[in-house]
């Protein structure tokens, strides 16, 4: 098929196809609201084939202000829920470190990661992040060294012992540069730690349908696709896990990790195939079935609002409801007052203005429908409550 985008992986520019995920445009959202899924001829890599470039996404990242915003699901807090993830990874990685390390947390958002190594006695840790307010809060509000700067922008002439990138490279487009980048800061001998969502599991943790190919995930990797990243640029493998972690309270992902150790580039270079594409057939087959049976408007068409502007939501609005919402509510300020399909963005204040009981509310947020529900529920509010990521029978009434 025709490519736009080589494999971020081994550059191939031969792929297969496998889905064409499209999305409802938002007023100022620069991220392409249409993509399509391959995998790689070459190398079996799974990856978003979209007609964009590297600086799209660097600027998308380093003033979006959801990372931000607080209660976001891997955005660098120190919630229960993170705490047990955190630990999780420097289980995985304590044959390896010590406190005496220079460690750096690349993508590190609001930095909970870093303040999580610094409860566990690491003094030597920097954050590095391209958001501005991220940064602000790391260094304001805990004290914490952190550097302001996309992946792009590294300065090699600082290098660290450990560099680690939990929840970034399924983000980056150009790869490639990106690796040579990180590779730079990392000292001779040095070690990097990688954890991604793992795409050959995507079936055996589903949720909802197509929640894996959201706007932002550009990159589907498994441990072996991971391993073929590292292994081209000049690392060798010292640890890997496949894993599950859980990004908010009751939502449990796949994710794998791999610990890497920087030595001499090889002198020549094969990929082993990586065979995601067949588990990842897999989950795009029920997540088609599983569309079928969602709701694609309350009955008898009543007026409703969407709650949650997320890349779901965006799925669900242009590929499901047959009707369009009088609102789509959302918590990020930044956003109130934008359209997305021209339905107006309002806050959760702008609802409970018209809060009655023959109102009704859709959650379209597969990570927070159950806080959204109990905070509907706090509110008091009076109308009735639907789950856009749930067929109808699956609900209460």
């Amino acid at each position: 098929m025709k490519l736009v985008r080589a494999c971020p992986v081994c550059d191939g520019r031969k792929a297969e196809f496998l889905l064409m995920m499209n999305f409802a445009a938002e007023t100022n959202c620069i991220l392409p609201a249409h993509h399509q899924i391959v995998a790689c001829n070459k190398c079996g890599c799974i990856y978003n084939n979209v007609d964009a470039r590297d600086e799209l996404f660097e600027n998308y990242y380093r003033n979006c202000a959801k990372y931000v915003s607080l209660g976001v699901g891997g955005a660098g807090e120190l919630s229960i829920i993170d705490r047990i993830r955190y630990q999780s990874l420097l289980n995985f990685l304590s044959p390896f470190v010590s406190p005496q390390m220079t460690i750096a947390d690349i993508g590190c958002g609001k930095g909970g990661w870093l303040r999580f190594l610094h409860e566990n006695g690491f003094r030597q840790i920097t954050g590095i992040e391209p958001s501005a307010g991220c940064v602000e809060i790391i260094r304001h509000q805990f004290q914490l060294e952190a550097i302001c700067s996309d992946i792009k922008s590294l300065n090699s002439d600082r290098q660290f012992d450990l560099v680690i990138l939990s929840n970034v490279l399924e983000h980056i487009f150009d790869l490639r540069t990106a690796v040579r980048k990180i590779s730079g800061v990392v000292a001779p001998n040095g070690l990097i730690a990688i954890e991604v969502p793992d795409a050959s599991r995507y079936a055996s943790f589903p949720h909802a349908p197509y929640y894996y190919f959201d706007m932002e995930h550009i990159n589907h990797f498994d441990l072996k696709s991971m391993k073929n990243v590292w292994f081209q640029a000049g690392f060798e493998v010292l640890a890997e896990e496949a894993t599950t972690c859980f990004p908010v309270e009751g939502m449990e992902n796949p994710i794998c990790r791999l610990l890497v150790r920087k030595k001499e580039p090889p002198k020549s270079l094969s990929f082993p195939q990586s065979d995601t594409a067949t588990y990842l057939r897999q989950y795009i087959e029920w997540s088609q079935k599983k569309a079928q049976t969602l709701p694609e408007a309350p009955e008898n068409q009543q007026r409703f609002f969407l709650w949650g502007c997320g890349a779901y939501a965006k799925w669900f609005l242009q590929n499901k409801l047959s009707a369009l919402p009088a609102g789509i509510v959302e918590i990020n300020r930044r956003k109130v007052g934008r359209s997305v399909n021209g339905c107006p963005i309002i806050s959760p204040e702008m609802l409970m203005a018209q809060n009655s009981e023959k109102e009704i509310i859709m959650i379209s947020s597969v990570l927070y429908e159950q806080q959204i529900c109990k905070q509907l529920k706090d509110l008091q509010w009076r109308g009735k409550i639907l789950s856009a990521c749930r067929p109808r029978e699956e609900q209460e009434n």
